[in-house]
């Protein structure tokens, strides 16, 4: 679900002119590490990370930033 969620998110951005570089674009877990020497190698000015929470409690709801 994260990554059709970036890649949608990657496609927008794209289509307004930004540079976009995706971390990855498959399934494959990279360490955090990782992730940011390539917003670092890429001089970045802006690193998003897309995730999906959940919670225990079927009556949860909101967002985390």
């Amino acid at each position: 679900m994260n990554l059709l969620v970036a890649r949608r998110v990657a496609k927008h951005l794209a289509s307004r002119g930004a540079r976009v570089v995706m971390v990855r674009e498959d399934d494959t877990f990279l360490e955090l590490e990782d992730r940011a020497a390539l917003a670092n190698r890429s001089a970045a000015h802006l690193f998003a990370s897309i995730h999906a929470d959940s919670a225990a409690n079927p009556a949860a709801r909101g967002f985390s930033v």
